[in-house]
């Protein structure tokens, strides 16, 4: 089994664009879990071009991997 990197990478300029976009979505559908923030970075990645909207969609993915703090 392949073990995956648990930092999770964001490239920036992908963050600066989608920041107003995830947000928006998550006050349309405010829901305060974890299903609430992966939700909302996959409704902004939708206003996307195709390889920004993959690359948030791949993103949104990782959080479902990450360890809870």
């Amino acid at each position: 089994m392949l073990k995956r990197d648990p930092v999770i990478r964001f490239k920036p300029e992908l963050l600066a664009k989608g920041t107003d976009e995830v947000v928006s979505s998550y006050l349309v559908e405010p829901e305060a879990n974890w299903f609430g923030v992966i939700n909302s970075f996959t409704n902004a990645a939708q206003k996307l071009g195709s390889l920004q909207r993959i690359e948030m969609e791949r993103f949104a993915g990782t959080l479902l991997e990450a360890p809870l703090q």
